[in-house]
């Protein structure tokens, strides 16, 4: 059995976690009211700049499930390199799409 594990970008991972060659990450995004999108992204850079911007915004930016075609990419990735198991740790259903779309992708 060759397993890699999926995760999405809220779990939060160490640098050293994400490093590992059997771990994949599909990336949610924030989406502030002029229409700017941010991905998630492991650059504290970025995350820093959306921190930032969400303290002078009027409103609070919304989230978007990651991209159907990112998760599809993940997916092909993994069959290419002859992962036969893959564990999918994902925030719930009742919160993000995410977890529907990684389904639909699978």
């Amino acid at each position: 059995m060759k397993a890699a594990i999926i995760v999405d970008s809220t779990a939060g991972l160490t640098e050293e976690t994400i490093k590992f060659s059997n771990v994949y990450q599909v990336y949610l995004s924030t989406i502030f009211e002029d229409g700017t999108v941010y991905a998630d992204s492991p650059d504290e850079t970025l995350t820093k700049d959306v921190y930032e911007r969400m303290d002078t915004e009027k409103n609070l930016p919304k989230t978007a499930q990651s991209d159907t075609k990112h998760i599809n990419d993940v997916f092909e990735q993994l069959i290419q390199e002859g992962y036969d198991t893959v564990f999918g740790i994902l925030l719930s259903e009742k919160i993000s799409g995410t977890f529907h779309s990684v389904q639909a992708t699978s």
